[in-house]
């Protein structure tokens, strides 16, 4: 293997790699809370606003 390809794998394989696994899994569980939160909430307002006779959007 070439030396610069080998500099390159270590990099890959190293630390910068765990740190960037480290950094998107941590967003990834952030933001999949956020959808689901949203989606609770949607689903909340839909059965208050049907409770009260208001008409829903009709969206998609």
């Amino acid at each position: 293997m070439q030396p610069h390809l080998r500099a390159l794998q270590s990099v890959w394989m190293g630390e910068w790699c765990q740190l960037f696994f480290n950094i998107f899994t941590a967003n990834r569980a952030s933001l999949r809370f956020t959808v689901m939160h949203q989606a609770y909430h949607r689903a909340q307002m839909t059965v208050l606003m049907r409770e009260a006779n208001l008409p829903l959007h009709k969206g998609i």
